[in-house]
């Protein structure tokens, strides 16, 4: 990741920090995240458990690294299902699991990352201003994680440190019925999508979000398969999974007549 990281600037505006950097893309620019990260066991399993309740598939949300600069103040104060706006769901629904994976070590005077605990359960008040005892802090190191849902109220942290950055990982996945905040489609088109391990390709969102959302009808005449099995397609050979586009037909396993697994299975070849 280093040479994306050094071509990356600070970003431009007061909720992303002036002086914070933010580095995306990452399932197509590092193997090592996606085996280490996206596949992880315990990620899965806590994103399974928070969001198949409200959804057929979870599909990754963002993926960024955010190194914080010394001099940089602290962001405001947000849920990350702000996304999707203030009011679209309800607080009956969790759409979203985040998490933040540290770099190097997180003190809170290097930028620790800033957590309200319980306000995952509150109302989705958002004129709720957390006051000092409220906050904790993400203070961990190197190579540990802390995982949250969308709706906890969270912020990076102010770096006061003479000259030490903080450099983190944001990671979250939501449910596939929702738009990306990074848009993975671009991130890692087709031709790259097509070489990376089955389980990234569905993550990503290179597969049906239910039995009726994510088809796509192929651009030229010659990419239309003769035939297609029910599993394969939303309602004929036109109509088609995103699997398609990477050059294989849908892992039975992946269909909706069972449960969904992120197991190590073959996909099938077209």
């Amino acid at each position: 990741m280093e040479p994306y990281l050094d071509r990356t600037g600070a970003s431009n505006n007061d909720f992303a920090g002036f002086k914070t950097f933010r580095t995306g893309g990452l399932a197509a620019r590092s193997a090592t995240f996606n085996e280490k990260v996206l596949l992880n066991p315990l990620f899965l399993g806590l994103a399974e458990h928070t969001l198949l309740k409200w959804c057929e598939r979870f599909h990754v949300m963002a993926t960024q690294v955010i190194k914080i600069m010394p001099g940089e103040k602290a962001q405001e104060f947000h849920r990350d299902r702000q996304a999707w706006g203030t009011d679209l769901l309800g607080d009956k629904v969790e759409p979203q699991l985040a998490s933040i994976w540290a770099l190097s070590d997180f003190t809170k005077e290097n930028g620790a990352t800033r957590l309200v605990p319980g306000t995952h359960k509150r109302p989705l008040d958002y004129g709720f201003k957390p006051i000092d005892n409220d906050i904790c802090y993400a203070e961990m190191p190197k190579g540990s994680a802390v995982f949250y849902t969308g709706s906890a109220i969270h912020s990076g942290g102010a770096n006061t440190t003479a000259n030490v950055p903080r450099v983190g990982m944001h990671v979250s996945f939501a449910a596939a019925w929702l738009r990306q905040e990074e848009n993975q489609y671009l991130c890692c088109p087709p031709e790259i999508a097509k070489n990376l391990d089955v389980r990234v390709q569905e993550l990503l969102g290179y597969t049906m979000a239910d039995k009726s959302l994510g088809y796509y009808s192929p651009p030229s005449v010659d990419g239309i398969p003769a035939s297609v099995d029910m599993h394969e397609a939303f309602g004929g050979n036109d109509t088609l999974s995103p699997e398609f586009a990477l050059g294989r037909r849908p892992r039975k396993e992946a269909s909706f007549d069972r449960a969904v697994r992120y197991d190590k299975d073959k996909p099938a070849k077209l």
